[in-house]
């Protein structure tokens, strides 16, 4: 028999004031063999000009979650420490005198089997972008073996009803997929070929359609991404409909495609670099 997965201790065995302070009676990181899920605190708020001290941040999270009673969800009917192997990861040393000396330690101490995903989230539209390990099980002629990039999402949100009290926080569902790019190389090409850079204007149903190669696209995806994104009604009209009912979400699209094409950027380095998109163990 598999056995589970290792839960935060009970507050009937150790009380809640005692034992290391990880995050909920997680186990440590180090104290299981694999894991689905972790929790890493980033102690960081270099360049605050005003009122620092975000750095004391995960220590105080720790501290606050001893309260935590995360065996079952009444509402969610879920018990979520059962349904993965949750762990505490600890903390980046982060260095409180250099902000780019602290950001190279945060992308170090990333664990390489995490995936990194970034979502950008505007009301009724969302961007998801996360890097990608992939090999396609039935690939087209010459796309053969395996993939790596960073692949580029829009997405519908689903509106969830407000549950609980005026202070609890709402939930985001991430819905329906209308549009993807795929900034991928070929593992056996390596870094900077290029060569499985794509993307599907079609989607039906979180499927995508056939792959779509744009020399465009391929030369230099973020200028192609921008492009798109700066100009998001040219390309969605045929995906959502009536885009009256949109406009304040394709007006921040716009304004912060700068920031999610430099998030793109971001992940494309750290794959390239072979921090992420890594073979899964």
């Amino acid at each position: 028999m598999t056995p589970g997965p290792v839960e935060p201790v009970s507050g009937t065995e150790v009380p809640r004031f005692a034992e290391a302070a990880t995050f909920a009676h997680l186990p440590a990181i180090d104290a299981v063999t694999d894991y689905d899920l972790a929790v890493l605190g980033v102690p960081f708020d270099g360049g605050t000009p005003y009122r620092p001290g975000a750095r004391f941040g995960p220590m105080a999270v720790r501290q606050a979650s001893r309260h935590l009673r995360p065996a079952y969800h009444v509402e969610l009917d879920v018990a979520p420490f059962r349904a993965a192997q949750v762990v505490d990861a600890g903390d980046v040393a982060a260095n409180p005198f250099s902000i780019d000396a602290a950001l190279g330690e945060i992308g170090t101490h990333t664990p390489r089997r995490f995936t990194m995903m970034r979502t950008f989230c505007f009301g009724k539209l969302a961007v998801l972008v996360e890097d990608l390990y992939f090999v396609d099980p039935d690939p087209y002629p010459g796309q053969e073996g395996a993939e790596r990039g960073v692949r580029v999402e829009l997405r519908l949100l689903d509106p969830q009803p407000q549950t609980g009290s005026v202070y609890s926080s709402a939930r985001i569902v991430l819905d329906t997929a209308v549009w993807r790019v795929d900034i991928l190389e070929s593992v056996a090409a390596g870094p900077g070929s290029r060569d499985r850079v794509h993307y599907h204007p079609d989607m039906a149903g979180n499927e995508p359609g056939d792959r779509v190669f744009d020399p465009e696209l391929s030369a230099d995806p973020e200028t192609w991404l921008a492009a798109r994104l700066a100009a998001p009604a040219d390309f969605l009209g045929d995906k959502l409909g009536d885009l009256t009912e949109y406009e304040s979400d394709l007006a921040a699209l716009r304004t912060e495609a700068d920031t999610i094409v430099t998030a793109v950027s971001g992940l494309l380095r750290r794959v390239r670099a072979g921090e992420l998109a890594q073979e899964p163990a």
